[in-house]
């Protein structure tokens, strides 16, 4: 593979210049949402009113005064976005990764010994389903010796 990739002007020097290099340099962006309350109309108090006169427009003996109100802040909760800009390390890695691999950094894979290849082989065996007829019995051939056991058989 490397002579392909100088072939086509990808040397060693070219690719560190302009591939590798810059990829050592690599960033992204990242994105953090979060709430905020902004506050939409701050809290203030509204001044006492004082009133001298009834509805006909006859003076009151003595003034009524009302105190004044406290009204509270008015707020919303308001969606926004904190973005930096962090080291982007995945395309760093993968580029190494990829320069190293056509490069012939890596050792080849070797094929693997077939003899070293232990296996297992599954012999599956009909199993009567319900319903149906059992399937013929399979006769193994003994050498003529016969088990011991304690009745003589």
């Amino acid at each position: 593979m490397p002579e392909v990739l100088e072939k086509y002007g990808l040397t060693p020097d070219s690719l560190v210049k302009h591939l590798l290099k810059p990829l050592c340099y690599a960033k992204e962006t990242k994105f953090f949402p979060y709430r905020v309350e902004e506050i939409v109309k701050p809290a203030h108090t509204l001044p006492p009113t004082v009133i001298t006169h009834d509805e006909k427009g006859r003076k009151l003996p003595e003034p009524i005064i009302i105190p004044g109100v406290f009204v509270p802040a008015v707020t919303r909760t308001v969606q926004k976005i904190d973005e930096r800009e962090v080291v982007a390390w995945s395309p760093r890695r993968d580029g190494l990764d990829m320069a190293f691999r056509l490069g012939g950094s890596y050792p080849q894979p070797s094929a693997p010994d077939p003899m070293t290849q232990i296996g297992v082989k599954v012999v599956l065996v009909g199993v009567p389903r319900p319903g149906q007829p059992l399937p013929p019995l399979v006769e193994v051939k003994t050498s003529g010796h016969k088990p011991e056991n304690g009745d003589g058989q």
